[in-house]
């Protein structure tokens, strides 16, 4: 269960290789959803993105990426927009 997401905005572009993924069939979706592991302030998160958006030209810039995780990451860091959060991949 996912408490929610959380759009972060990186101080660089960042292109997901060789990561799990969640095909179309498994969420009736149009496009496969890349899954790359990461931690946030100790806590086990995911960053996911649709396939489309891992390159220039997708609907979002590189430099975004949304977290999942089991855990509210806002709530848990206290974090507000513009805060600054470490993300370890």
């Amino acid at each position: 269960m996912f408490l929610g997401t959380l759009n972060l905005e990186l101080d660089k572009d960042i292109i997901l290789e060789n990561t799990d993924k969640i095909t179309p069939e498994e969420y009736d979706g149009d496009f496969e959803v890349l899954v790359e592991k990461c931690e946030i302030q100790g806590h086990r998160a995911y960053i996911v993105r649709p396939e489309k958006n891992n390159k220039e030209g997708g609907d979002h810039s590189l430099n975004i990426v949304e977290i999942v995780s089991d855990v509210n990451i806002r709530e848990i860091t206290e974090a507000k927009d513009g805060d600054f959060l470490i993300i370890e991949i």
